[in-house]
C-alpha cells in the first residue's frame, strides 16, 4: 500500500503541469518520465513503477500496465484507477483511432493474440491468435493502420503491418538485420510533420537512442542519442515544436456534435506563439492523423467552419485544428521548416431532419379523424409543430415520431369540426436533438 500511495503522490506532483498540452512519456531508468524531443531531456519520473507497457489516450491521460493490470491516471482529478485486470501478459500498448486500446499479449495457455480493450468499460476482445511472428516491442497506428515492432522467424527485427481483422497475416514492411532493441514507438507531430519515433540500438556500433522512422523508406535516423526507452506513449496528434511557432491550445478537446445548418466554432485560447512572418490559421481536417495539405478540407482565419455537402457527409467525424506557419499567397507554407499543428477538436455534423407524406390520407369526416402516414430523415425522435383550421378557429400542436415511417392521427376536437374540402394541415417546425428548423 505504501508503494501505491507513493506512486499516486508522484503522479499528482508531476502529471498535472502537462495536462493542458499532453505529454510524450518514456519508460526510462527511473520509471515513467516526460521526454522532450527538442533537447532529448527527460524530467523526473511521474511514477517509479516498472511498467510493462505505456500509452496516452485522446483524453491526455496516461495508461500503463503493471503486474498485468491496466491503470489510468486522470490528470484532471489527480487520481489513478484500475481500468481492468488483463488475462494475458504484454509489453506493448497503443490507442487506436477508434478510441480503443490495442495490445498483443500471451495468455495463461501460452497463446499469443491481438487484443482490443475498451478504456471506458474494461471490456476485452480477442481479435485473433498470432503465431507467424514474434512482437518484440511496441505498436503504433499510422494513417489508420496498425504496425508492430517484431521479429521474423529468424529473430531479425522487422516492422510489421498488422490487419485488425486477421492479425496473424501481418506483412513485413522493413527488415533491420543490424538493429536490436526495437521495442518502443510513438507517433508525434514533430515541427508540424507526423513522425514515427522508435527506440533502436545498432548492434555493430553499440549506439542507441530515439530515432525517427521514415514510413516510406524504412530509414532510421538518430534523433536523441543515448536515451533509453522501454516504451513510448503520446496522446493522438501530440505536437512537438522545436522552433518558435506554437499553434496554441483549445479550451476543450471534447467532441462537438451539431446540426448540418450550424457552424462549429471551438474556443481557441489565443495562446499561440508565432515567429516573425508566420500566422495562425485554422484547418478543417478529414483525418485525425493528417497529412498536410492532403487532408485539409477548409482553411479559415478563425476556428469557425460550416458544413459543406459538396465535400463532406453527415455523421462523419471531422477535426478542427490550429496551424502556425509562414504564409505564401495567403496560404500556409505546408512544408515550412518551422510549423506547428495543435491537438484536434472532433466535430460531427448531423443531418437536417425532414418530413414527407408517404401516402395520401384517407377521406376525413367533419367530426372524425384521419391518419397521415409520414416518412422522416434525420436522427429520431423528431418533433413536428403543426397547424390546421377548424370551425372554432386555428388548431395547433406538437407531435413526436420515434420511428419512420410513422402515422400522425388528427382528430376534430370536441365542439369543433373540420371545414369541408381539403384539410390545410401545415408543418410549422421540425426539431430533433441536434437541429431546429422553422
Amino acid at each position: 500500500m505504501r508503494d501505491k500511495l507513493l506512486r499516486y503522490f508522484l503522479f499528482l506532483a508531476f502529471f498535472i503541469p502537462f495536462s493542458l498540452h499532453g505529454q510524450l512519456y518514456v519508460e526510462g531508468a527511473s520509471g515513467i518520465e516526460p521526454l522532450d524531443l527538442c533537447n532529448c531531456s527527460t524530467g523526473p519520473a511521474v511514477t517509479p513503477a516498472a511498467s510493462l507497457a505505456l500509452a496516452t489516450g485522446p483524453n491526455l491521460n496516461p495508461y500503463y500496465v503493471e503486474s498485468d493490470i491496466l491503470y489510468q491516471f486522470n490528470v484532471s482529478s489527480g487520481t489513478a484507477s484500475v481500468v481492468t485486470p488483463l488475462p494475458f501478459t504484454t509489453n506493448n500498448l497503443v490507442f487506436g483511432p477508434d478510441g480503443l486500446l490495442y495490445t498483443i499479449g500471451v495468455n495463461m495457455l501460452g497463446e499469443q493474440a491481438l487484443y482490443a480493450v475498451n478504456p471506458n468499460t474494461g471490456a476485452i476482445s480477442n481479435l485473433g491468435v498470432i503465431d507467424t511472428y514474434q512482437p518484440l516491442g511496441d505498436l503504433f497506428f499510422w494513417n489508420g493502420l496498425l504496425y508492430c515492432l517484431a521479429g521474423d522467424v529468424t529473430g531479425t527485427s522487422v516492422l510489421m503491418q498488422v490487419p485488425l481483422g486477421n492479425p496473424n497475416s501481418g506483412t513485413i514492411l522493413f527488415s533491420y538485420p543490424g538493429i536490436s532493441g526495437l521495442v518502443a514507438s510513438a507517433v508525434v507531430n514533430l515541427n508540424g510533420t507526423p513522425t514515427v519515433v522508435v527506440f533502436a540500438e545498432n548492434t555493430a556500433t553499440g549506439t542507441f537512442g530515439i530515432h525517427t522512422l521514415d514510413m516510406t523508406t524504412g530509414a532510421l535516423t538518430m534523433l536523441c542519442p543515448g536515451v533509453i526507452a522501454g516504451d513510448l506513449g503520446a496522446p493522438p496528434n501530440f505536437s512537438v515544436t522545436c522552433c518558435v511557432n506554437d499553434a496554441g491550445t483549445f479550451a476543450s478537446l471534447a467532441p462537438i456534435t451539431l446540426c448540418a445548418n450550424e457552424s462549429v466554432n471551438p474556443d481557441h485560447n489565443g495562446d499561440e506563439v508565432l515567429s516573425s512572418g508566420s500566422s495562425l490559421t485554422f484547418l478543417l481536417l478529414n483525418s485525425n492523423t493528417p497529412t498536410l495539405p492532403a487532408n485539409v478540407l477548409a482553411i479559415s482565419a478563425t476556428p469557425s467552419f460550416a458544413f459543406n455537402p459538396a465535400t463532406m457527409t453527415t455523421n462523419t467525424t471531422y477535426y478542427v485544428a490550429a496551424f502556425a506557419a509562414p504564409l505564401s499567397g495567403g496560404q500556409p507554407q505546408w512544408n515550412a521548416a518551422c510549423k506547428d499543428l495543435s491537438l484536434l477538436v472532433p466535430v460531427v455534423w448531423k443531418p437536417i431532419p425532414t418530413v414527407a407524406l408517404s401516402a395520401p390520407p384517407a377521406a376525413l369526416c367533419e367530426i372524425g379523424c384521419t391518419d397521415v402516414a409520414l416518412q422522416f430523415t434525420g436522427d429520431l425522435p423528431i418533433t413536428l409543430n403543426w397547424t390546421t383550421s377548424s370551425s372554432t378557429g386555428p388548431l395547433s400542436g406538437t407531435w413526436t415520431a420515434t420511428s419512420t415511417p410513422a402515422t400522425f392521427t388528427l382528430c376534430a376536437p370536441a365542439g369543433a369540426s373540420f371545414p369541408p374540402g381539403s384539410l390545410p394541415l401545415q408543418w410549422t417546425g421540425i426539431t430533433n436533438a441536434f437541429c431546429e428548423c422553422e
